[in-house]
């Protein structure tokens, strides 16, 4: 479950642009499952950009890969959680951009804990990173996808599996092979045949258990059938 911070980030390359780049702060939100043993989920990120009066956080709002990791969360209650955090940010991003903000903030730190206290809670802020930018938009959004969404996209394609077979009444297995049907070029073997070849081993892998014979034989279908594709 842990996850190395990299405390300094630059976006983007060009010389052109270095002297329009601003110094930012950011920290990345953990949700910390059980404090004793310390394991977490990073879940949000706050960046923090005075010069360009900018401050916004995105905050995760699906709760499905951290009730893998911890099936006993409450997904509606971090849900609501989650959405609560995010809409204070989005209130100060207003008030900063604006400059109606009532306060100043020394750092992101500052800034996170004024929505979040430091405490023992669930949620709690990594330490601080920094780094230079032209487009604080831009930066949160990569800063996100690095340290939040990382390995979502793993995730999300085994759960879209997940909830097609129980929408399709079929098992994992049978649903494997059912988007297969759509996914595999047919090639020299004409579509009719092709489908009527998956539809078998769908059919049969929906009635039967399996013994070694079977694999065997399934393997060796299968080689046969791939003979066919060029």
């Amino acid at each position: 479950m842990y996850q190395k911070f990299v405390p300094t980030v630059n976006d983007g390359n060009a010389k052109g642009v270095a002297m329009n780049k601003k110094a930012y702060s950011y920290s990345v939100l953990r949700y910390v499952h059980d404090v004793t043993t310390g394991e977490f989920v990073n879940v949000g990120l706050a960046l923090y950009c005075p010069d360009m009066h900018y401050a916004n956080a995105t905050c995760r709002t699906s709760s499905k890969r951290l009730t893998t990791f911890f099936p006993s969360l409450d997904g509606s209650l971090f849900h609501s959680l989650m959405r609560k955090v995010q809409t204070q940010f989005e209130t100060i991003h207003d008030e900063v951009r604006h400059q109606l903000a009532l306060r100043s903030y020394a750092s992101v730190m500052e800034l996170a804990h004024s929505v979040i206290p430091k405490d023992d809670s669930t949620l709690q802020w990594a330490p601080m990173g920094s780094g230079l930018t032209s487009d604080p938009d831009a930066t949160l959004e990569q800063l996100f996808e690095r340290f939040v969404m990382k390995h979502e996209e793993i995730g999300t394609v085994h759960h879209r599996n997940d909830e097609a077979s129980e929408d399709n009444q079929r098992s994992i297995n049978s649903e494997a092979i059912a988007r297969l049907e759509t996914e595999l070029p047919v090639g020299k073997t004409s579509a009719l045949t092709h489908l009527d070849k998956v539809k078998a081993i769908r059919d049969s892998l929906a009635t039967r258990e399996f013994n070694p014979d079977d694999i065997e034989q399934f393997k060796r279908s299968g080689r046969s059938c791939c003979r066919g594709y060029g």
